[in-house]
């Protein structure tokens, strides 16, 4: 079973941080239990509800970037997250990292 989150690229100033513990995703201090209802608070991220594809679950999230942004945060490749912890994101600008 695997979390696959599609990341979509837009500007914006704010940070995102991720982070999985079973079938709750944090996006940014916010907990999201994939199998209930979206929280109001997380809605301003998550794009769309959770679907489920066989055992695998597609999450699409708005990812900020940076006005310097690279190609890899421009045009992510899907995130295929397969174990708990910190969930790794491209670099949102290239002037900062």
């Amino acid at each position: 079973m695997a979390l696959i989150i599609t990341l979509s690229p837009c500007r914006d100033d704010r940070a995102l941080t991720l982070s999985l513990a079973g079938r709750v995703l944090t996006i940014t201090g916010i907990a999201v239990d994939l199998d209930a209802e979206i929280p109001e608070a997380a809605i301003d991220w998550i794009i769309g509800a959770p679907v489920t594809d066989g055992d695998d679950t597609l999450l699409t999230l708005l990812f900020p970037i940076g006005p310097n942004a690279p190609a890899a945060a421009c045009f992510p490749v899907p995130l295929r997250v397969e174990a708990d912890g910190p969930v790794a994101l491209p670099p949102r600008d290239g002037a900062t990292g």
